[in-house]
């Protein structure tokens, strides 16, 4: 599989291995240990090349993602792929959704302090 990646890889940079999502038409299964929400930054892959899209944007990373299987069954279409296929989907939502007005108001309240007339 590593093979099949590396032909699709545009460029290696900072440890991470940027391929156009395009070209490889695969799907892969993954288990994790978890789903961390974060801030973090976003890309869109836009003429051949992936852009920063967003900075500190709340976004779901995977815990220790382990590979177990190309899914040959499934094609990358909307109806294959969505989140909803998430076990517990809606309740991690609302759990993500409390933890972001959580990290949201805390990255705000630290900008506040920074700020010359701040009363905090």
């Amino acid at each position: 599989m590593f093979k099949r990646v590396k032909r699709h890889e545009i460029e290696e940079k900072d440890g991470y291995r940027w391929i156009d999502p395009f070209k490889l038409k695969m799907v892969i299964e993954v288990k994790y240990e978890r789903l961390n929400p974060t801030l973090n930054d976003t890309y869109r892959f836009e003429k051949g090349k992936w852009e920063k899209e967003d900075e500190d944007k709340f976004i779901t990373t995977l815990s220790k993602p382990v590979f177990v299987r190309i899914r040959d069954d499934k094609s990358i279409n909307k109806s294959d792929l969505r989140l909803t296929q998430i076990p517990n989907f809606d309740e991690l939502k609302k759990e993500f959704k409390k933890k972001a007005q959580v990290i949201i108001s805390a990255r705000d309240y630290m900008l506040l302090l920074k700020r010359p007339n701040s009363n905090l």
